[in-house]
């Protein structure tokens, strides 16, 4: 029973990741718009607003110095996130629960791609 419930949890999880993710790329796809900061350096980000006020093609709403570091840091977080979710699920992670270390009950390891090649015999390198 426990275990049907955590892989209907996990599935749920796995749906609104998908979700998200979805729904990140429908906003950078169209919302992205950039901004030209008064050194010349220009901003590209995606949030919702009103295209139809803006239609120039570098936009003219400003932003506070505070809301383009946030959007940023929301944009690097996500990219992280997805890529570190990536790395582990493509790892092939078990759990080991240690009983000598408590604190490190959860390890990640690498699956097992078999034993190593049997050594013939005579093939050893000598030294001249």
């Amino acid at each position: 029973m426990k275990l049907a419930f955590r892989n209907s949890i996990a599935k749920q999880i796995a749906r609104l990741l998908i979700a998200v993710l979805g729904l990140f790329i429908l906003n950078n796809a169209v919302f992205l718009h950039a901004h030209r900061l008064s050194d010349g350096q220009v901003i590209l980000h995606a949030h919702p607003y009103k295209k139809s006020q803006d239609p120039a093609p570098v936009k003219t709403h400003h932003h506070t110095a505070a809301e383009l570091f946030v959007l940023a840091q929301l944009q690097f977080l996500f990219f992280v996130l997805v890529t570190l979710t990536a790395t582990l699920l493509r790892m092939g992670c078990k759990r080991v629960f240690s009983y000598l270390y408590p604190s490190l009950h959860l390890k990640c390891f690498e699956k097992s791609r078999g034993r190593s090649p049997p050594s013939q015999p005579g093939m050893d390198l000598q030294i001249l």
